[in-house]
């Protein structure tokens, strides 16, 4: 079995021997490297093959060299995580098109074990090494190109409106996606996990949404050719997503589990934002019809990769067919309630033949009760 391998890379010794003491113990059967010369991490990038990159973005004794670009270049698979000390939106900024996470320092060392024990179980997705290699370099999703033209001319006034910019966001999964992305890292102080645009701009601040827009060009519009397709993809997101949130209420579910439906809806097919900008990847070509979709498995890899919420991650792999998940969740449930009655709308198809029945009895959903939600969501 291949040896999860991984490299620290920091000036500070005293930063590598404490994690090199801390991390001995519950992973001494990994391949970990610690490394503070500059050369040697250049070296490290291109013959190790890390599966994990954890770095400053670049040593003192090289400054001219990010040394996370050049991870994302030679070693594109790689879970790139930038620590540092610098909290400057000058530094977040360099970083967001490279780092798939951010952490401050001092870290603590249960978010460091919590992003390796992540990063490895990325490697259980069912992905060809091209797919990961491609996924791995993504920095965001495409945005419908009316989007992308607002929310540039919203934060190009002088003053712009916190909630039109939020209301622009959230009607796009693409920038979405990328926003929450970065509000949820620990480099911003997060604990709660955000689920709305106006919670993660306000955490952000207005400029440095402003400047991951204007400044960084995080975002990029879909071409022509392909605009049409990511259009219907992103009203499928819309009409899940309402039907999501309205099964999570009528299950009894909290304003959160509520809201966190809704986002799970907006993000169910990013699998399919991902095959419209590579035309190399084919959703429509499953991995495996008995265990999992290449969609889900593909959505289910980046929304991982970018440190989102587990639950979310397995609701969005698991919500065709939820009896495949080792455990019931309200989000899986309505994910898949909602998924299953825009199918029903939009297909002339009988529920019981979309519906997982098996699963849905299991959490008590009956026939009679099925009937009762599909009637409430249509």
């Amino acid at each position: 079995m291949d040896v999860p391998r991984v490299l620290f890379i920091d000036d500070e010794h005293n930063v590598l021997n404490s994690l090199r003491r801390s991390l001995r113990k519950n992973y001494r059967d990994w391949d970990i490297r610690y490394l503070s010369d500059a050369s040697e991490a250049k070296r490290a990038l291109q013959q190790f093959d890390p599966w994990i990159v954890v770095s400053e973005w670049h040593l003192p004794g090289d400054p001219d060299t990010a040394l996370l670009a050049l991870a994302a270049e030679y070693c594109p698979q790689s879970v790139r995580v930038l620590l540092s000390g610098e909290s400057s939106q000058t530094m977040a900024l360099d970083s967001v098109n490279s780092a798939h996470l951010m952490i401050p320092k001092p870290y603590e060392l249960d978010v460091i074990c919590e992003v390796l024990d992540r990063a490895h179980s990325l490697r259980t997705l069912p992905l060809p090494d091209t797919v990961r290699a491609y996924i791995g370099q993504i920095k965001s999703l495409p945005s419908l190109p009316s989007s992308y033209r607002e929310l540039s001319k919203e934060l190009d006034k002088e003053e712009p409106d916190i909630t039109r910019v939020s209301e622009i966001i959230n009607a796009d999964p693409g920038v979405l996606t990328k926003v929450l992305q970065i509000a949820n890292s620990a480099y911003f102080g997060s604990v709660k996990k955000l689920c709305r645009a106006e919670e993660a701009v306000v955490r952000l601040g207005l400029e440095m949404v402003k400047g991951m827009v204007l400044v960084a060009g995080l975002f990029h519009s879909v071409s022509d050719e392909r605009s049409a397709a990511y259009q219907s993809m992103l009203s499928e997101a819309v009409a899940v997503a309402a039907s999501a949130a309205k099964a999570a209420k009528l299950l009894g579910g909290t304003r959160e589990q509520v809201e966190a439906a809704y986002l799970v809806g907006l993000l169910h097919n990013v699998g399919r934002l991902v095959s419209v900008e590579c035309e190399a990847i084919d959703c429509d070509d499953n991995l495996d019809s008995e265990t999992m979709d290449s969609c889900c498995a593909i959505g289910a890899y980046l929304l991982q990769l970018w440190y989102f919420d587990p639950a979310l991650i397995d609701a969005v792999l698991y919500y065709k067919k939820p009896s495949r998940a080792a455990d019931s969740s309200l989000l899986i449930t309505s994910l898949h309630l909602g998924y299953v009655q825009s199918q029903l709308s939009s297909q002339d198809v009988e529920y019981k033949d979309i519906y997982d029945i098996a699963y849905l009895a299991k959490n008590e959903i009956n026939e009679e009760m099925l009937v009762h939600l599909t009637s409430q969501m249509g």
